[in-house]
C-alpha cells in the first residue's frame, strides 16, 4: 500500500533496469534505475499517519530509496578496507616507480594466493592490450584506491512492533560476506556482521529492540 490508500499494488524491479507499478495488471507507471536491481523491499521508516512506506531497490554498491515514488536517498555500501600491498602498488604506478608489467606480475600474484583485490586493479588485469592498460593507468592517476562491494540480497526486520506498518530496517548482505542493518533511516548502518561466504538469500523473524534472528544462506553450501 505505496499511497496509504487502501489499494495494494505490485511493484517490479527488472534486468532492463526499471521500477514498474502495477494495479491488478494495469502499467501505473516506471521509474529508471541507475544499475541493475538485485532485490527490492518495502519498509516504514517512522511512525507518521497516515503510514507511507519507503520502497527500497538495491543496484551494485547501492541502495536506492524512493518515498512516494520519487528518488528520497542513496545509500552506498561502506568501503572496504584496501590491501596495504595493492595500495603501494598502485601508489608505484602513480609516481612512475615500477614499470606496469611488473605491477600487473604483482597484482596477479596477490590475486592467486587468495587477497581480495579493489575493481579497479580486476578491471587493470582484465585488459590485455598494453595502451588500453597504460590509458586506463593515466585515467586513474591521483585518484584513491578504494574497494567497494555489491548488495546480494535484502530484506526487512521490524524494530519493535509486530504490525504490518510499524517501523522496520532493511538488512542488506553483500558481496563481501557481509551483513549490514541499517537504521529505520535507511542512511546509516546500526550493526554489521561479516560470515564465511556471501549470503545469497536472507530470512528474519522478531524485533530488532527485543529478540530477532537472521538466518543467511550463503554461497558456501552453509546456512548460519
Amino acid at each position: 500500500d505505496i499511497f496509504a490508500d487502501g489499494d495494494s499494488k505490485l511493484l517490479v524491479a527488472n534486468a532492463d533496469k526499471k521500477l514498474k507499478i502495477y494495479k491488478g495488471t494495469t502499467l501505473l507507471s516506471e521509474n529508471i534505475l541507475l544499475d541493475t536491481p538485485v532485490a527490492i523491499a518495502v519498509f516504514y521508516p517512522d511512525n507518521r499517519k497516515p503510514a507511507i512506506p519507503s520502497v527500497a531497490v538495491a543496484a551494485g554498491p547501492f541502495v536506492y530509496i524512493y518515498r512516494n515514488l520519487r528518488p528520497y536517498y542513496k545509500f552506498a555500501l561502506p568501503h572496504l578496507e584496501t590491501d596495504p600491498r595493492e595500495a603501494e602498488v598502485w601508489a608505484k604506478l602513480d609516481s612512475g616507480q615500477l614499470p606496469l608489467e611488473e605491477a600487473k606480475g604483482e597484482l596477479v600474484a596477490m590475486r592467486d594466493i587468495g587477497t581480495s583485490i579493489s575493481s579497479r586493479s580486476q578491471e587493470l588485469l582484465a585488459l590485455e592490450q598494453p595502451e588500453e592498460a597504460e590509458a586506463f593507468v593515466g585515467a586513474c592517476k591521483g585518484k584513491p584506491l578504494i574497494r567497494q562491494t555489491v548488495v546480494t540480497c535484502m530484506e526487512t526486520l521490524k524494530k519493535n512492533m509486530e504490525d504490518e506498518a510499524s517501523v522496520s530496517m532493511l538488512v542488506v548482505g553483500t558481496e563481501a560476506g557481509q551483513v549490514h542493518i541499517l537504521e529505520p533511516s535507511g542512511t546509516r548502518v546500526s550493526v554489521t556482521v561479516t560470515l564465511r561466504s556471501p549470503p545469497a538469500f536472507i530470512a528474519v523473524s522478531g524485533l530488532y529492540t527485543v529478540e530477532y534472528r537472521i538466518v543467511c544462506a550463503c554461497r558456501n553450501g552453509h546456512v548460519y
